[in-house]
């Protein structure tokens, strides 16, 4: 499970970096369609990904693609399970916590919001 979790974060990595006009994103788009999943589905998979994604590439562009995006979504579709990891490893990690700045609402529950933002940097 770890090997295919830091597969899925590399490719996912690999696919943001990428400019839009690549031809080589069509062979990566399996990364973004996947996290894309396990955020809906499979909230505790996605939160060990969206890990390794930050472990691997603390870049403005990785920490922006993946806050305004599956991080944002696994909030939307499970933030009250995740919150208590969430404000933990803001704690622990700046890169997290940077990358909290970039999350936007969405369809994030308000308490779940109110917590993120209490621990979130400006946005940026």
């Amino acid at each position: 499970m770890m090997d295919e979790n830091h597969s899925l974060a590399d490719a996912w990595i690999r696919f943001h970096h990428l400019t839009k006009e690549s031809s080589a994103r069509a062979g990566l788009w399996w990364a973004w369609e996947r996290l894309d999943e396990l955020c809906r589905k499979e909230p505790d998979t996605a939160w060990h990904i969206i890990q390794e994604i930050i472990a691997q590439d603390e870049s403005d562009k990785i920490l922006a693609s993946v806050g305004a995006g599956p991080f944002e979504d696994l909030l939307v579709h499970h933030g009250a399970r995740v919150i208590d990891q969430v404000e933990s490893c803001a704690r622990a990690n700046a890169a997290f916590k940077r990358m909290l700045g970039v999350v936007w609402k969405n369809a994030i529950a308000d308490d779940v919001w109110n917590r993120v933002k209490a621990i979130a940097p400006p946005s940026w």
